[in-house]
């Protein structure tokens, strides 16, 4: 894990551990830079945080060469060597299909080990039609996707008010909701907001000169709000 704190996604959190200790892989799949090792992080957290004892983890990043990994043997040789001896076993692994025959060692680990497994694989080199084949079946896929807005305003420590409209200048700083309530980011243009009716065409005006020369950032006009950061 790599440094700062780590930020929960507990949508996919919950899903991967509702089939926590069963025979099924646990695959994470999605975009890359979508957050899927930090995932995998995340689940080791909430597994350890049990303090249950006799329990091991084992964690393989094979993005990384400092693993010494280049053949399926030598992944399940890395686990099994890395096995507690007192209880179940946590195995995770990072882009497994770096490495040709991968699904054989995963496979051979899920028959030969007590142990609950979890993988990643990039949209662009692990497909979903392709699991079935490599997995026989013997899967679950968790689905990632990118942050959504209310996760991404989270992140920031931003919160709303529902029911009137927010923006955000390029830099970040709340932009007044009364100001505009649509935003070109080509010229910078904006509508005036009004409780009552939409503004004509007519009233079209630049947003104002504290928010040049960056254009203003429109992020929500229907259910977000007022911004506040914490």
């Amino acid at each position: 894990m790599k440094g700062g704190r780590l930020r929960n996604r507990d949508r996919y959190l919950e899903e991967a551990m509702l089939f926590r200790d069963t025979d099924l892989i646990k695959v994470i799949t999605g975009v890359r830079r979508c957050g899927k090792s930090s995932l995998l992080d995340l689940i080791r957290m909430a597994i350890e945080s049990e303090g249950v004892a006799g329990r091991g983890f084992v964690s393989v990043n094979l993005e990384s060469k400092g693993t010494g990994i280049k053949t399926e043997d030598q992944l399940y040789d890395y686990v099994r060597g890395r096995l507690s001896d007192k209880g179940r076993t946590y195995v995770f692994i990072d882009e497994p299909q770096r490495i040709d025959g991968w699904q054989d060692a995963v496979n051979a680990m899920r028959v030969d080990f007590d142990c609950d497994i979890y993988l990643t694989g990039s949209n662009a080199y692990l497909l979903s039609s392709e699991l079935a084949t490599y997995l026989s079946g013997r899967y679950v896929e968790v689905k990632m996707l990118p942050l959504s807005f209310s996760e991404f305003a989270d992140f920031c420590g931003i919160e709303f008010v529902s029911g009137t409209s927010v923006a955000l200048t390029p830099e970040g700083v709340p932009f007044s909701s009364t100001t505009c309530l649509l935003v070109t980011l080509s010229t910078g243009a904006c509508q005036p907001s009004h409780p009552s009716r939409r503004p004509r065409r007519s009233t079209r005006r630049t947003c104002p000169a504290s928010t040049k020369p960056s254009p203003c950032v429109i992020l929500s006009t229907v259910s977000a709000g007022r911004a506040k950061v914490r």
